[in-house]
């Protein structure tokens, strides 16, 4: 039972009882758990237990609602103490058994092989250890190549099934070349300038044969072309609209990219591609898209014609 404040004959707003808030009463019981207080007419309470209890300077009382849990708490408490005791007891046990086979057990030989073993692991770890920074500094060179690469294609475009002009004079080439790049440009709505295309070059040799479509075909070389930063964005932005241009359906352009880039390049078109046949939805394409160093597949809506 937690008393009130010296059993004082209070009418203070927090001494009333939860119940009645009755001034008139003054006989009050608190809750030790909810700190409530309760006047002992509410308790049902006769004067004679009010005071035994009063009496009694260690004693407990909680209300109905906070009985039952609190003596839960309590048994469990005990359980627990109990289940501690006999770990505790079973452990010192095991504890007096291996130190006992340990003292009849070890010798000074079997220290001195362990001694050994620690040894060799020690220096094994240590090579390990400087493999791997070995690796770890290949590694960071191999990225660091691999980043510098990929700067120095990033405004590039590579043009496939752009015709190729007859003769061997370069500078024809190049100027066949050019125009032909102002008019695809032209064709899907970019506006470029001279300024605009920083170089232009075909790839391979002349009359190489490529495999097309599985037949050996010598079609005309690819077309290597770098354009401004936002040249090239904008290029690759509408690149999608000679899809719908009668006289360029062919041609097609691409981001300029390494083996590694390309082949991970093939592998989210293809995830793309099957994404797109399982969709039960369709009012969305699912399309690669993104930087060079960061594509991701995105899933976007069909614009509405």
């Amino acid at each position: 039972m937690s008393p009130t404040p010296n059993r004082a004959e209070s009418t203070s707003m927090d001494k009333l009882c939860c119940k009645c808030s009755d001034e008139k009463n003054k006989m009050m019981m608190q809750c030790e758990s909810c700190c409530k207080m309760y006047c002992t007419k509410c308790l049902g309470m006769k004067k004679p237990v009010f005071d035994a209890l009063s009496s009694i300077s260690n004693s407990h009382w909680f209300c109905d609602g906070c009985n039952d849990p609190v003596m839960s708490l309590i048994k469990n408490d005990r359980t627990i103490k109990e289940a501690c005791a006999k770990y505790m007891q079973s452990f010192s046990q095991r504890l007096q058994t291996v130190e006992k086979s340990i003292t009849e057990n070890v010798t000074a030989e079997k220290v001195e092989e362990l001694q050994h073993r620690v040894e060799s692991l020690t220096q094994s770890v240590e090579q390990l250890k400087s493999k791997s920074t070995d690796n770890s500094g290949r590694d960071d060179d191999n990225k660091n190549v691999l980043l510098q690469d990929r700067l120095a294609r990033k405004n590039n475009a590579i043009f496939f099934n752009i015709h190729e002009p007859e003769g061997n004079i370069k500078k024809d080439h190049i100027e066949h070349d050019k125009a032909k790049i102002s008019s695809i440009a032209q064709e899907i709505g970019v506006s470029l300038t001279d300024t605009d295309v920083l170089a232009i070059k075909r790839l391979g040799k002349k009359g190489q044969v490529r495999n097309i479509n599985g037949e050996d075909t010598a079609g005309p070389r690819l077309l290597l072309v770098t354009f401004t930063g936002q040249a090239k964005l904008m290029m690759m932005k509408n690149a999608c609209k000679l899809q719908d241009s009668m006289e360029m359906k062919n041609i097609r352009i691409k981001h300029d990219m390494n083996k590694e880039d390309r082949q991970r390049e093939y592998e989210l078109r293809k995830e793309a591609k099957t994404k797109q046949n399982e969709s039960t939805d369709d009012d969305f394409l699912y399309l690669v898209r993104g930087p060079m160093w960061d594509r991701k597949i995105i899933k976007i809506r069909k614009q509405r014609t």
